[in-house]
């Protein structure tokens, strides 16, 4: 969580990310936070990822943006 508080550029840059969105004429931008200081790692749940999937899968995306992703292979 400190990392989240202490470093803002990613935050900022999500917004910024989120305008340019807006001034392309895409009207219902949303920018989850409900995730941000959640690891990665596949230990925590994270509610803002879950709800995206289950927006794309239903085909109510429009379009996608995003500064980074990993994807992390399964162990079995």
């Amino acid at each position: 969580m400190s990392q989240v508080l202490g470093n803002l550029e990613s935050h900022k840059r999500q917004y910024q990310m989120a305008e340019t969105a807006r001034e392309a004429a895409f009207a219902a931008v949303q920018v989850i936070e409900e995730d941000f200081g959640r690891s990665g790692s596949g230990q925590m749940p994270k509610p803002g990822f879950q709800r995206l999937v289950a927006e794309v899968c239903a085909g109510s995306v429009e379009i996608l943006c995003y500064i980074e992703t990993s994807l992390q292979k399964d162990a079995a």
